[in-house]
């Protein structure tokens, strides 16, 4: 979901929210899901939110994205090989597809177990100049680019319900 655009000497950045905490790729697994139609569904949401995005008359030419990624509240049982396969198919696409669309990743609420798994494989498979432009942290707080846009997420979350109400008629 889009925050708004970040206006910094005349690059409109749209600045994305989407939570990754939800992500249950063991329960996906055992409903017959496979790996291949997760990453098919991440890049389905990542495609639809850069339409959306670039089509603002402020986008135009198309700018790099701001992104921040909130896994507040996943856990070790969450950080399987799934996970790590998903994230690597997701880069590999946005790697051939987006060259160069990430300006910037926030990765906020992430867990100890998080950060080993980062650390130990995540970080070796995607190219240097990827991993410069992601930051893990614990918490958004005492980060004041932020905690602002953070601050936007609730009228954001309100804003996208009644559109999705308005669509399905209230239903």
């Amino acid at each position: 979901m889009c925050l708004g655009y970040e206006d910094a000497a005349d690059n409109y950045a749209p600045v994305v929210y989407r939570s990754l905490s939800h992500l249950q790729t063991k329960v996906l697994a055992a409903k017959g899901v496979t790996v291949d139609k997760m990453v098919e569904h991440e890049l389905w949401q990542y495609e639809t939110d850069c339409k959306r995005l670039f089509s603002h008359p402020e986008s135009f030419p198309a700018r790099q994205l701001k992104v921040i990624i909130d896994i507040t509240g996943m856990t070790w049982g969450q950080c399987t090989k799934d996970l790590v396969s998903i994230l690597s198919g997701f880069s590999s696409f946005s790697k051939l597809h987006h060259p160069e669309r990430l300006q910037k990743l926030f990765i906020i609420g992430a867990p100890k177990p998080f950060s080993f798994v980062w650390n130990t494989i995540i970080s070796h498979i995607i190219p240097i100049s990827t991993k410069n432009k992601i930051t893990i942290l614990h918490s958004f707080e005492g980060h004041p680019w932020l905690e602002a846009w953070m601050a936007k997420l609730p009228a954001a979350l309100d804003e996208a319900k009644a559109k999705a109400a308005a669509s399905t008629g209230g239903k």
